[in-house]
């Protein structure tokens, strides 16, 4: 693997540390031994928004939500432009339940991308988890380009409100065309769909 080539060929070199940590992470979901990864890169990349984002993600994870927004905050103010600290802070902030934090947030990533509609979309999603009111993020979906409707995050946006409205078809459909690009359907919840239709 590269990593271990890098790491032995450079045992202290802080980006093979990151790169080892985001592995941890994202392949094995091993967020104890990708913080011992992390604390070693961290030494040196003190002010890296990309490890600062990797051990928000890691606290998010493991419920420390308000550590996890204090690093997206310190993150995103080291690199003012970069989406992915701005877009997780604002999630971080859906999830508990602050809303007008996420407001703002949501509001940042979209002046920094307005050319990213899915923005919208996730901010009007805040606003029914808040509301519990689906009727704006159901139109922010309708005015999106067609071309979107089987992109992976749309996906699971139309399998939410297709299983909300209870539209088993629909549900089926959607979970085939997921089923062609990840496998994160489970399998409970296709087999209950196609029993309802039955």
């Amino acid at each position: 693997m590269a990593i271990d080539n890098a790491l032995r060929l450079q045992p202290s070199l802080p980006e093979a540390h990151l790169a080892y940590a985001i592995h941890l992470y994202r392949t094995y979901r091993d967020y104890e031994r990708a913080r011992v990864q992390l604390a070693i890169a961290r030494r040196s990349l003190t002010n890296s928004a990309e490890a600062m984002g990797l051990e928000a993600a890691t606290d998010r994870r493991q419920g420390n939500f308000e550590r996890a927004i204090q690093e997206l905050k310190a993150a995103s103010t080291l690199d003012p432009r970069d989406l992915v600290p701005m877009i997780n802070l604002a999630v971080s902030y859906s999830w508990i339940r602050q809303f007008s934090a996420a407001d703002e947030a949501y509001d940042r990533t979209i002046e920094l991308a307005p050319d990213r509609p899915m923005l919208k979309v996730q901010k009007a999603n805040a606003n029914f988890l808040k509301t519990g009111d689906d009727t704006p993020v159901r139109a922010t979906i309708a005015a999106l380009p067609k071309s979107m409707a089987d992109d992976r995050s749309m996906l699971a946006y139309r399998l939410n409100f297709a299983l909300i409205d209870r539209n088993w078809p629909e549900a089926i459909i959607v979970i085939d065309k997921m089923r062609d690009g990840f496998d994160e359907i489970s399998p409970a919840i296709a087999t209950a769909c196609k029993k309802s239709v039955s």
